[in-house]
């Protein structure tokens, strides 16, 4: 990480403390040419879970005052029948001047009018704005959730991209996502990523291949509809950046093989007739439990599971992320960022220690398509994770600093 980032980071995050649950999942930084303390920097977005308040947003202002001045800084609220909790927030440079959005419903590109130090705020009924929602039955989901995306269109001088604002449906059971490789809600975040990508060419973008519906509002406030003026004038920028809580989970199958050396888990139910409670791994050769699994718990007996070391080697069983041959990632050095303890307390306080609820997991990732790779300039870019010793809840937020060709 360039320390001018690493300083900068680490005074958000101090100051952010008491707003731990609003902070980012994921944030991207795009650059060309503006040289900002000796480093090129243009834009800056975030994900958020929660719409920023007036002093969080005052609060961004002074942190990055001494290298932004804000061109523009624009917040989609997600709301009504579409409700998903998403939210984006963009920074430009005011040096950043050729900056185009682009108009979903007219299929043509708008200046981004505002003065520097202006804001512009749009909700999810903006024409510059797709929001989906994954409703009731979708990808066989039968439970309500908030998850689906969020997608704005720019072209920066002169390169148009897209950026996808991800949140995927979490594991509903460690004892579940043990039973196979990949498991049932793998298999579901696989099918809700392809509907989202497949949404980068598709203005409307209404429903997925079987038909079952996602909610996208138009410009007057219904869900479901579109809202068409004319023939398409602009086609769809290709190149798109996929960022936010991917909710991406290690191959649990496989993780309690390697934590218990080989052995099989003993299922415990309440009733011979119920599914398990409880499925207990015992080390090979010594018959101590070495890994306890329940619906919200995962117990590893060894401290060392936890060590940085040890963290490192899980990478071996992240495999949800090399489903998508349309999607790449920078090299990613950082230890998961999932989940950490965010509770009252000693544990929490520090930043560092890792709840025992889920197995350790890269949930918070930035990816992009090959288009948008192509964009990238080599060796330019730093992809880490923000307050690696700071609370920040249970996400740690990840960010991918690059430079534009």
């Amino acid at each position: 990480m360039p320390e001018w980032w690493h300083c900068t980071c680490k005074k958000w995050v101090a100051r952010s403390r008491s707003h731990a649950r609003s902070c980012s999942k994921s944030c991207l930084t795009l650059s060309q040419s503006t040289r900002v303390c000796g480093h090129t920097i243009e834009l800056w977005v975030t994900s958020t879970r929660t719409i920023p308040t007036p002093k969080s947003i005052r609060l961004v202002g002074d942190v990055f005052s001494s290298r932004f001045c804000f061109h523009s800084l624009s917040v989609w609220r997600s709301c009504g029948v579409g409700w998903q909790a998403l939210g984006s927030v963009y920074l430009l440079h005011r040096d950043l001047a050729d900056v185009d959005r682009y108009d979903y419903d007219d299929r043509a590109w708008s200046p981004l009018s505002g003065a520097p130090g202006s804001a512009v705020q749009c909700n999810g009924t903006s024409p510059h704005v797709r929001k989906t929602k994954f409703v009731l039955g979708q990808f066989g989901v039968m439970r309500s959730s908030r998850k689906g995306g969020l997608r704005t269109g720019w072209r920066i001088n002169g390169r148009p991209l897209q950026m996808v604002n991800v949140h995927l449906f979490a594991d509903v059971s460690n004892i579940d996502a043990a039973a196979q490789t990949p498991s049932k809600d793998a298999l579901i975040r696989r099918a809700a990523l392809e509907f989202l990508i497949d949404g980068v060419s598709d203005p409307a973008h209404e429903s997925d291949d079987s038909g079952g519906p996602a909610v996208e509002e138009s410009t007057d406030g219904r869900p479901g509809k579109r809202s068409r003026k004319g023939p398409a004038r602009a086609q769809l920028p290709e190149a798109a950046f996929f960022f936010g809580d991917f909710n991406f989970r290690l191959a649990n199958s496989e993780l309690a093989q390697h934590i218990s050396s080989g052995s099989r888990g003993k299922f415990c139910r309440n009733r011979p007739d119920h599914p398990p409670t409880k499925v207990v791994y015992n080390k090979r050769g010594s018959g101590a439990p070495a890994l306890v699994l329940e619906k919200k718990k995962f117990l590893v007996t060894d401290p060392e599971f936890y060590a940085a070391e040890s963290l490192a080697d899980l990478r071996q069983f992240d495999l949800e992320g090399n489903e998508f041959d349309t999607l790449l990632e920078m090299e990613r050095r950082f230890l998961p960022s999932y989940p950490f303890v965010d509770s009252d307390g000693p544990a929490a306080d520090s930043g560092q220690v890792y709840a025992k609820t889920r197995a350790p997991a890269w949930c918070d990732r930035v990816l992009m398509n090959p288009q948008a790779r192509s964009l990238v300039k080599d060796d330019s870019f730093s992809y880490f994770c923000i307050g690696e010793n700071v609370p920040m809840g249970d996400h740690k937020p990840v960010a991918l600093a690059l430079q534009l060709i």
